[in-house]
């Protein structure tokens, strides 16, 4: 029985998971207005989300400008 209860308490972490994925995704655009690559890039690099090639793209990306960047 706790086997099952594991598993439910897994498939639950998973569907969290899922749901704040879809979060950010639908608030992508807000997120990438007013959000600061610089400081958010070195943090997740740290992290090991991201690596060199992906920070430089973002950071350099005339796409992902937001507004924090043209002030």
């Amino acid at each position: 029985a706790s086997a099952e209860m594991e598993n439910g308490g897994s498939m639950n972490l998973l569907d969290y998971g899922e749901a704040l994925w879809e979060n950010a995704e639908k608030n992508r655009y807000i997120l990438c207005r007013f959000m600061n690559p610089n400081k958010l890039t070195s943090y997740l690099r740290q992290c090991k989300v991201i690596d060199e090639q992906d920070e430089d793209e973002v950071l350099n990306s005339r796409l992902l400008e937001s507004k924090v960047n043209r002030a």
